[in-house]
Protein backbone atom coordinates (compact mmCIF):
# COMPACT_ATOMS: atom_id res chain seq x y z
CA UNK A 1 0.00 0.00 0.00
CA UNK A 2 1.52 3.33 -1.05
CA UNK A 3 1.45 6.47 1.05
CA UNK A 4 -0.81 9.33 0.01
CA UNK A 5 0.34 12.90 -0.42
CA UNK A 6 -1.68 16.03 -1.02
CA UNK A 7 -1.98 17.49 -4.51
CA UNK A 8 -2.91 21.18 -4.58
CA UNK A 9 -4.72 22.91 -7.42
CA UNK A 10 -7.23 25.66 -8.13
CA UNK A 11 -10.91 25.07 -8.73
CA UNK A 12 -12.31 27.80 -10.98
CA UNK A 13 -15.73 27.25 -12.51
CA UNK A 14 -18.52 29.43 -13.79
CA UNK A 15 -22.00 28.41 -14.85
CA UNK A 16 -25.47 29.87 -15.36
CA UNK A 17 -29.04 28.78 -15.93
CA UNK A 18 -32.19 30.67 -16.95
CA UNK A 19 -35.17 29.84 -14.73
CA UNK A 20 -38.67 30.97 -15.69
CA UNK A 21 -39.65 32.28 -12.25
CA UNK A 22 -38.96 35.65 -10.55
CA UNK A 23 -35.72 36.27 -8.63
CA UNK A 24 -37.57 36.15 -5.27
CA UNK A 25 -38.50 32.48 -5.86
CA UNK A 26 -34.95 31.56 -6.92
CA UNK A 27 -33.47 33.42 -3.93
CA UNK A 28 -35.76 31.55 -1.53
CA UNK A 29 -34.88 28.18 -3.10
CA UNK A 30 -31.11 28.81 -2.95
CA UNK A 31 -31.31 28.64 0.85
CA UNK A 32 -32.88 25.17 0.76
CA UNK A 33 -29.85 23.25 -0.53
CA UNK A 34 -31.26 19.82 0.33
CA UNK A 35 -34.23 20.40 -1.99
CA UNK A 36 -32.19 20.79 -5.16
CA UNK A 37 -28.73 19.35 -4.48
CA UNK A 38 -29.11 15.57 -4.39
CA UNK A 39 -25.73 15.11 -2.69
CA UNK A 40 -26.70 17.22 0.36
CA UNK A 41 -27.59 15.01 3.34
CA UNK A 42 -27.67 17.68 6.06
CA UNK A 43 -27.65 21.41 6.67
CA UNK A 44 -27.23 23.07 10.03
CA UNK A 45 -27.53 26.77 10.75
CA UNK A 46 -24.60 27.59 13.06
CA UNK A 47 -25.27 31.31 13.44
CA UNK A 48 -26.90 34.33 11.82
CA UNK A 49 -30.12 34.70 9.84
CA UNK A 50 -30.65 32.36 6.87
CA UNK A 51 -29.50 33.99 3.63
CA UNK A 52 -28.25 37.15 5.33
CA UNK A 53 -24.71 38.45 5.73
CA UNK A 54 -23.07 36.70 8.67
CA UNK A 55 -25.02 33.46 8.22
CA UNK A 56 -22.86 30.38 8.93
CA UNK A 57 -24.06 26.93 7.90
CA UNK A 58 -22.52 23.47 8.03
CA UNK A 59 -23.41 21.31 5.05
CA UNK A 60 -22.96 17.55 4.79
CA UNK A 61 -22.64 16.20 1.25
CA UNK A 62 -22.23 12.70 -0.06
CA UNK A 63 -20.26 13.08 -3.30
CA UNK A 64 -19.49 9.35 -3.27
CA UNK A 65 -19.52 6.82 -0.46
CA UNK A 66 -18.48 9.15 2.36
CA UNK A 67 -19.96 12.34 3.78
CA UNK A 68 -17.89 15.51 3.42
CA UNK A 69 -18.69 18.47 5.67
CA UNK A 70 -18.19 22.09 4.69
CA UNK A 71 -18.71 25.32 6.56
CA UNK A 72 -20.13 28.16 4.50
CA UNK A 73 -20.27 31.77 5.69
CA UNK A 74 -22.26 34.41 3.83
CA UNK A 75 -19.91 37.39 3.59
CA UNK A 76 -22.05 39.53 1.26
CA UNK A 77 -25.72 39.35 0.38
CA UNK A 78 -28.20 41.59 -1.39
CA UNK A 79 -31.69 40.09 -1.13
CA UNK A 80 -32.81 38.51 -4.42
CA UNK A 81 -29.72 39.75 -6.25
CA UNK A 82 -26.32 38.56 -5.02
CA UNK A 83 -24.67 36.33 -2.44
CA UNK A 84 -21.02 35.49 -1.75
CA UNK A 85 -20.11 32.70 0.65
CA UNK A 86 -16.83 31.33 1.89
CA UNK A 87 -16.46 27.58 1.58
CA UNK A 88 -14.16 25.48 3.73
CA UNK A 89 -14.29 21.71 3.96
CA UNK A 90 -13.33 19.56 6.92
CA UNK A 91 -11.13 16.48 6.75
CA UNK A 92 -8.14 15.41 4.68
CA UNK A 93 -9.62 16.59 1.34
CA UNK A 94 -9.50 20.37 1.67
CA UNK A 95 -11.35 23.00 -0.32
CA UNK A 96 -11.00 26.62 0.76
CA UNK A 97 -12.58 29.33 -1.36
CA UNK A 98 -15.66 31.25 -2.40
CA UNK A 99 -19.04 30.58 -4.00
CA UNK A 100 -20.83 33.51 -5.60
CA UNK A 101 -24.44 33.54 -6.83
CA UNK A 102 -25.98 36.41 -8.75
CA UNK A 103 -29.57 36.70 -9.91
CA UNK A 104 -30.55 38.84 -12.88
CA UNK A 105 -34.12 39.48 -14.03
CA UNK A 106 -34.55 38.44 -17.68
CA UNK A 107 -37.30 39.02 -20.23
CA UNK A 108 -40.54 37.21 -19.50
CA UNK A 109 -40.21 37.56 -15.72
CA UNK A 110 -37.56 34.89 -15.34
CA UNK A 111 -34.17 34.86 -13.65
CA UNK A 112 -30.65 34.21 -14.89
CA UNK A 113 -28.84 32.48 -12.04
CA UNK A 114 -25.05 32.73 -12.31
CA UNK A 115 -22.66 30.82 -10.10
CA UNK A 116 -18.89 31.12 -9.74
CA UNK A 117 -16.67 28.94 -7.59
CA UNK A 118 -13.05 29.89 -6.88
CA UNK A 119 -11.17 27.68 -4.46
CA UNK A 120 -7.82 26.19 -3.56
CA UNK A 121 -8.03 22.42 -3.19
CA UNK A 122 -5.74 19.83 -1.67
CA UNK A 123 -6.71 16.22 -2.32
CA UNK A 124 -4.93 13.12 -1.05
CA UNK A 125 -3.44 11.09 -3.90
CA UNK A 126 -0.63 8.62 -4.49
CA UNK A 127 2.74 10.36 -5.17
CA UNK A 128 2.74 9.34 -8.85
CA UNK A 129 -0.62 11.03 -9.59
CA UNK A 130 -0.60 13.51 -12.49
CA UNK A 131 -1.49 16.79 -10.73
CA UNK A 132 -2.57 18.54 -13.95
CA UNK A 133 -4.90 15.68 -14.84
CA UNK A 134 -6.35 15.61 -11.31
CA UNK A 135 -7.01 19.36 -11.57
CA UNK A 136 -8.70 19.02 -14.99
CA UNK A 137 -10.81 16.09 -13.79
CA UNK A 138 -11.85 17.82 -10.55
CA UNK A 139 -12.76 21.05 -12.34
CA UNK A 140 -14.72 19.23 -15.05
CA UNK A 141 -16.58 16.89 -12.68
CA UNK A 142 -17.43 19.79 -10.34
CA UNK A 143 -18.78 21.81 -13.27
CA UNK A 144 -20.89 18.86 -14.47
CA UNK A 145 -22.29 18.34 -10.95
CA UNK A 146 -23.01 22.05 -10.47
CA UNK A 147 -24.77 22.25 -13.86
CA UNK A 148 -26.86 19.18 -12.94
CA UNK A 149 -27.79 20.74 -9.58
CA UNK A 150 -28.87 23.97 -11.28
CA UNK A 151 -30.92 22.09 -13.87
CA UNK A 152 -32.60 20.23 -10.99
CA UNK A 153 -33.34 23.59 -9.31
CA UNK A 154 -34.78 24.88 -12.61
CA UNK A 155 -37.08 21.85 -12.99
CA UNK A 156 -38.27 22.14 -9.38
CA UNK A 157 -39.02 25.86 -9.61
CA UNK A 158 -40.68 25.62 -13.02
CA UNK A 159 -42.79 22.66 -11.88
CA UNK A 160 -41.43 20.30 -14.52
CA UNK A 161 -41.09 16.55 -13.87
CA UNK A 162 -37.67 14.98 -13.38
Amino acid sequence: MSALSGIEFDLAIRTHVDILVPPAAVWHALGRLGDWKDSVVSTELISGRPGAEGEVIRVGQRPGTTIVYATMRTVRAAQEAWKVQTLQTEGESRVDGYVSYSLERIDGGGTRLRCEVLARCCLPAPPDTDAAELSRTANQSTLVKLDADHQHLKRLLEGKPE
